[in-house]
């Protein structure tokens, strides 16, 4: 089964020798494997390795000219994106199999985590080259040979700025001691030398593909992205309509695209490709990445760009990147990325970037993940209503209109659903929940959820109000006689890492996917010896 889905280490999928890549995870993290237990230790480790880090890239970035960098960058990203695409089919159709453990499945996550942090390496390298120009006189000729070294300290600065992201950002949201992500595990003879540690809960959702997985969405809607709000936002914003950026990237390679090319040959390409409206000057200059917009990114007191997937001008959205010659660098899977990119978050909703004040692109983002959360809650009534016949079927029920106005505004249940022919009332919270951009907004995703006052306190609140006064919630359901089984639910659009209940077993957390299974009783203790399906009687 392994073979069958081709699924030995990235690292030899990319012909890395290994004696090479764990010279160079040796060279900056020693030989030693070791355990660090405090954000504080951590963070300082990870802080010195990034640093060591730019200081080898400012060094590379002075010797060579800049064109010579970003074309082995390109080199390596359209070696890297090209297995990561395979292998996401592969995870796709071992899912569809129900395939949820074995080695393939633990290979395959090995490759996602290291293609991923590679690609990102790769990406903000790309986006610092641009930012400190070094353009010689000579002529320029691409060659599509892999730098290793280049290749290697790429991926260890990805690794690296996403565990000092994930540990950073737990302590700035004054996360518990042990709480999420709090350490580190450095490992530098095995394929993933560094990852930030937390205790990781039981889960049932199938590991093999994360994220909000199209449940939400039809395919179908991609073709109406100019009549949608984000379609129409996008033209305001960049002069050209969504559906003829897509196709001017998925085009470009069908019609002599060159990975080097001047404004005029650029510009005519585009024209050549005959899409109606579309204007290649403004492409040019709206479209492609240049040296003024990524300078924006450059905090306070950083000498390189750092942030990863967040930044309006990036290389993910913008695959085009312009020197300050006016000429253009690009390749085919730089565009493929961003098509998949623009197109994930047209249907799949989040924050296709960073900005405050929010723009109004953004604003018809959030429209979208609003619709998104429409959907959840039809989506939940209809497993209801397939598996019940239901008594009582309500959304969005006020809590005054059960137990009157109080003091405090315990909100709504946002689906209300009762079954007497089984005697069991379903309670709901759904919640939306975009894919997350970077780890930085993994932590803030979790903060959201288990903060003070955050997602699961005002529904936990609410639930409390049910355990503490049940007789009026019976009386509005019609169930005065006898017990309710009751089911306390928080389910998510996506799969989230963390317990199924809460610590005393009342609220329990359920993603989208899983909801039917849960229903029918079909997760299982993780010792295989009983059925989960928490209720409580009323």
């Amino acid at each position: 089964m392994t073979m069958f889905f081709g699924t030995r280490s990235l690292w030899y999928e990319i012909e890395i020798p290994q004696r090479i890549l764990k010279k160079r995870f040796n060279d900056y993290l020693g030989e030693k494997n070791r355990e660090i237990r405090t954000r504080s230790e951590a963070v300082q480790l990870l802080d010195t390795l990034i640093k060591k880090i730019q200081l080898n890239m400012r060094i590379r970035m002075k010797d060579t000219d800049s064109r010579v960098l970003i074309g082995q960058l390109h080199s390596i990203f359209a070696k890297v994106y090209k297995v990561y695409i395979e292998q996401k089919e592969a995870r796709q159709v071992m899912k569809s199999l129900n395939i949820r453990d074995g080695e393939a499945l633990e290979m395959f996550e090995v490759n996602k985590q290291i293609s991923k942090c590679l690609l990102d390496g790769v990406s903000v390298w790309i986006e610092n080259a641009l930012l400190f120009q070094n353009i010689g006189e000579a002529t320029y000729y691409q060659s599509n040979e892999i730098n290793t070294e280049l290749l290697v300290d790429a991926y260890l600065y990805g690794v690296a700025s996403m565990n000092f992201s994930l540990l950073h950002m737990s302590d700035l949201k004054g996360l518990g001691a042990r709480e999420f992500f709090y350490g580190l595990d450095i490992t530098p003879n095995k394929d993933i030398p560094i990852q930030a540690h937390r205790d990781h809960p039981i889960t049932y959702d199938n590991p093999i593909i994360t994220g909000n997985q199209g449940n939400l969405y039809s395919d179908e809607e991609f073709k109406y992205a100019n009549s949608m709000e984000i379609g129409k936002k996008f033209k305001d914003k960049y002069g050209l309509s969504f559906l003829s950026y897509m196709a001017i990237l998925y085009g470009l390679p069908q019609y002599g695209l060159k990975e080097y090319m001047s404004k005029y040959e650029f510009t005519q390409l585009i024209e050549n490709l005959g899409i109606e409206e579309v204007n290649s000057d403004v492409v040019y200059n709206n479209l492609t990445l240049k040296e003024g917009d990524v300078v924006t990114h450059l905090r306070a007191n950083d000498n390189f760009i750092w942030t990863v997937e967040t930044n309006e001008h990036r290389v993910s959205l913008k695959p085009f990147i312009q020197l300050n010659s006016g000429y253009i660098m690009t390749n085919v899977q730089l565009l493929k990325r961003a098509m998949d990119t623009w197109t994930s978050y047209l249907l799949n909703g989040g924050a296709v970037y960073a900005k405050n004040p929010i723009d109004d692109l953004l604003t018809a983002f959030q429209s979208r993940n609003k619709e998104l959360g429409d959907r959840l809650v039809t989506l939940t009534r209809d497993i209801l209503r397939k598996n019940y016949n239901g008594t009582i079927d309500e959304i969005e029920v006020r809590y005054s209109t059960i137990w009157g106005k109080r003091e405090i505004d315990y909100g709504d249940f946002d689906v209300m659903f009762y079954s007497k022919e089984t005697n069991e009332l379903f309670l709901i919270e759904a919640k939306y929940i975009c894919d997350s951009l970077n780890s930085s907004s993994m932590v803030s995703d979790y903060d959201k959820m288990f903060r003070d006052k955050g997602y699961y306190f005002k529904c936990r609140r609410r639930y409390n109000l049910v355990l503490s006064e049940p007789d009026k919630l019976k009386k509005h359901i019609g169930a005065t006689e006898g017990e309710v089984n009751v089911h306390f639910l928080f389910i998510t659009s996506k799969p989230l890492e963390i317990e199924l209940q809460d610590e005393d077993d009342v609220v329990t957390f359920i993603s989208l996917e899983m909801f039917e299974s849960y229903i029918k009783g079909q997760y299982v203790s993780e010792d295989g010896v009983r059925t989960i399906r928490p209720i409580y009687k009323i």
